[in-house]
């Protein structure tokens, strides 16, 4: 009821924002099983880190071969972190990369285009992120993971884009496209930093796949940027 509530004064503030009207997610299957997993670690003066994909509780959609994937770390790290992407059914990892640690907590971003990874359409992928606390014993690393999948978009909704070219992410999330609904919003957020309404709607559509801290970082952050690059290391 909470969240509904918050999402309800979200709606009105942002009311500016993409025809009058929130980013709506609308979940390709509502039946499917939750997969997403947070990690969390407590560190030193007993500080517990928050680490979480930023991805719908099941399997998210992409329209795009390269997509970003995000995540929320809810404080900065003096340890490597590594991102995977592993075919659903394969025992090895379809990409691996060591991302730069970040200084502060906050939303992370990495371009998959950027290494020429591409995934395979209608394929389902689960792609984490781990913290690695111990290079010895990886068993004591901290991760979060999520699922996407590439189904290239369909006529229908690719004629809704053309038509609506400054409303792609309502566009996105209601054809049920998480990961580019998500991406969309950064980038413009990204570029107009101090435009209050993008960090709200970004809140809310957070808060529709239950990523409260995330959404909550948002609200907290509005005219400060995403902070979302996460280079990779040479």
């Amino acid at each position: 009821m909470k969240t509904l509530v918050l999402m309800a004064v979200l709606a009105v503030e942002a009311a500016n924002v993409y025809a009058i009207r929130p980013v709506i997610y609308r979940r390709p299957d509502p039946t499917a099983p939750m997969v997403r997993v947070d990690g969390r670690l407590r560190g030193a003066s007993d500080v517990l880190t928050t680490l979480t994909v930023l991805a719908p509780e099941d399997v998210g959609l992409t329209a795009s071969a390269q997509p970003s994937l995000f995540w929320y770390q809810s404080h900065g790290s003096e340890t490597r972190i590594e991102l995977t992407v592993l075919r659903d059914t394969a025992a090895k990892p379809a990409f691996e990369a060591v991302v730069e640690t970040p200084a502060a907590g906050g939303v992370r971003r990495f371009r998959l285009a950027d290494k020429g990874f591409k995934l395979e359409p209608g394929t389902s992928y689960r792609w984490s992120v781990s913290i690695v606390t111990d290079p010895e014993n990886r068993s004591k690393d901290v991760v979060a993971s999520g699922m996407i999948r590439y189904a290239p978009l369909s006529d229908k909704a690719q004629q809704r884009l053309a038509a609506n070219q400054n409303d792609k992410a309502y566009v996105y999330a209601d054809e049920g496209y998480w990961y580019d609904a998500l991406e969309v919003l950064s980038d413009e957020i990204d570029q107009k930093p101090s435009e209050r309404e993008l960090r709200k709607v970004r809140g809310m559509l957070f808060l529709q796949a239950g990523l409260k801290e995330a959404s909550d970082h948002d609200l907290k952050s509005i005219g400060k940027g995403t902070g979302a690059e996460a280079p990779q290391k040479p």
